[in-house]
């Protein structure tokens, strides 16, 4: 084979060469349209409101960010559990020594026994889920919390997400 010849059939790969990239780059372009298709229906789903998916938002929102000890449990008139706790600490809302009653839709109220220590995060809104924890999860939502709650106090909180 001489010279020409490879010549010829290396000029004979490049439209090869450049459709494949050409197919790659459109891949690539088909991928970021979708994601953004996805996030934008995530967005829409939530209200179009992020903020509150992150930690400062979580708890910039809440009402209630305690921890203490559940004194009561009986199911609610509207469905869902009637929960007291005697709060113990609180990085937000209710004082420390006080009963906190809240409404919990959730089957995790009906989990509750009397006595269980319990970390609770309660959204100003009404009808959006307690977000709680027992058990080992206790510390990690209080580290969580203890966290996010300082830095959250310039965070707006203006719809339910």
């Amino acid at each position: 084979m001489d010279s020409g010849q490879r010549g010829a059939t290396t000029e004979s790969l490049a439209p090869l060469r450049r459709r494949r990239i050409r197919l790659a780059l459109a891949g690539v372009a088909v991928a970021a349209i979708v994601t953004a298709g996805l996030v934008a229906a995530r967005m829409a789903a939530a209200g179009g409101d992020q903020r509150k998916l992150s930690d400062t938002g979580i708890a910039s929102c809440a009402r209630h960010i305690v921890e203490g000890v559940v004194t009561g449990v009986s199911p609610s008139r509207a469905g869902g559990w009637r929960v007291t706790i005697q709060v113990e600490a609180s990085l937000k809302g209710a004082g420390v020594g006080q009963p906190l009653t809240y409404h919990d839709d959730g089957p995790s109220g009906s989990r509750l026994d009397l006595g269980t220590r319990v970390f609770v995060i309660i959204s100003r809104f009404p009808g959006e889920p307690v977000l709680g924890y027992v058990g080992e999860d206790i510390a990690w939502a209080r580290d969580w919390m203890a966290h996010a709650v300082p830095l959250s106090h310039d965070v707006p909180c203006e719809t339910p997400g």
